[in-house]
């Protein structure tokens, strides 16, 4: 799909889970008079938000989220508790709600206030990596979704996390397959440093479920399942 030439500059900054973004300013065509003649410049034009059109066509949509984290690993015979650290707007807790069995809780967690109607969906404000988890109960399972690379210390947060979950826990983590840092994705882990990571902390497997096309960064989005 071809976007308007208007819209351009702002594609290549767009999280694809994270609604309601603030775009950059894009730079606009030189000026023509006298001054800038003699010293061309770039003007730019205050920040504003995309048109509803564009969220629409640019954000990911529920289902995608769900056919990207599917996996048969979480169709367990029993009710389960996951927590979803660093929920942003709730795309990717509500793909993995629709995952577990019946009975299971998700507990999306966020620094900003998020309102969720579903059910089996519980919400925590707090700061997942510096906060200590005291409203959390012991669970089966963590899901971060473009999140983890917020987080510096990575090794030492999985060391935090142990002690909340279960003995046969698992992870699963979203993320853009780079290793290339900017303002918008500071930490960034690429597969290969995933894989890594995990083994590192003791965790015995992780796979690749499946990659999808960004929009937000020239590398693709990948799904990993750690156990």
């Amino acid at each position: 799909m071809r976007f308007p030439r208007t819209l351009r500059p702002y594609l290549r900054c767009f999280p694809e889970s994270r609604g309601g973004y603030t775009a950059p300013r894009p730079h606009l065509p030189q000026r023509t008079g006298r001054y800038d003649r003699q010293r061309p410049y770039l003007v730019r034009s205050p920040a504003r938000r995309l048109p509803h059109y564009c969220h629409q066509s640019i954000k990911m949509e529920l289902h995608t989220a769900i056919s990207l984290i599917s996996t048969p690993a979480l169709h367990t015979p029993g009710p389960v508790v996951w927590a979803d650290l660093g929920c942003g707007k709730g795309l990717f807790t509500r793909a993995l709600a629709s995952h577990l069995p019946a009975g299971s809780t998700v507990i999306a967690v966020d620094r900003e206030p998020v309102k969720f109607t579903q059910p089996g969906i519980q919400f925590k404000q707090m700061d997942f990596e510096k906060d200590e988890w005291k409203q959390i109960p012991p669970l089966n399972g963590i899901l971060m979704a473009n999140s983890l690379h917020f987080v510096k210390n990575k090794a030492a947060f999985l060391a935090k996390t142990a002690a909340h979950l279960h003995k046969n826990h698992q992870f699963l983590v979203v993320e853009y397959n780079t290793d290339t840092p900017n303002p918008w994705v500071p930490y960034p882990l690429s597969f290969p440093n995933l894989q890594k990571l995990f083994r590192d902390a003791g965790y015995k497997k992780t796979d690749l479920l499946r990659e999808h096309p960004s929009i937000y960064h020239r590398s693709k989005m990948y799904a990993a399942l750690i156990r």
